[in-house]
């Protein structure tokens, strides 16, 4: 995420590797960093209780949970959508009814009132796609990846 905005706004960054958000959030909010890109999930108890402040959310719409919190295409860098995003997979050669009952099962729970509002509480914005949609969403965010890796030339080190 920090790559993509660096190479977007022509800066150089610094990067700091963490084990875990919940580290990097709490050097965040003790002043020993200046800026990272967090999930709402793990910042979200930072920002509520004033530690941290939200700059902007790096989707292309704001943040149902974070209304009030402009996106980084409003703020500086139009068109700006990076999103982290999760997908159930089975393995190649599951049998189609299979991956449709569980597709199905899936869309399914995402409509339960109480899994809408607990993922909206940890930010989700829900999309409960098909597996052709998600495959195509794939094939996408791979293409774009790997030219944004082409691009900034990332360096892979032991």
């Amino acid at each position: 995420m920090t790559e993509v905005f660096a190479n977007a706004a022509g800066l150089q960054m610094e990067h700091v590797p963490y084990k875990c958000a919940g580290a990097f959030m709490t050097d965040l909010a003790g002043g020993r960093l200046t800026f990272v890109f967090a999930t709402i999930p793990a910042s979200h108890p930072f920002i509520t209780s004033g530690r941290v402040k939200a700059l902007a959310v790096s989707s292309l719409k704001r943040s149902s949970t974070l209304p009030d919190v402009p996106t980084i295409a409003e703020s500086a860098i139009p068109g700006f959508d990076v999103n982290t995003w999760l997908g159930a997979f089975v393995p190649t050669g599951t049998p189609a009814k299979v991956v449709q009952r569980l597709n199905a099962a899936i869309v399914s729970a995402l409509q339960l009132g109480e899994v809408r509002e607990r993922l909206k509480t940890l930010g989700g914005e829900l999309v409960g796609s098909s597996p052709t949609e998600l495959a195509s969403y794939l094939k996408s965010e791979l293409s774009r990846w790997v030219t944004l890796a082409k691009t900034v030339k990332f360096e892979v080190s032991n």
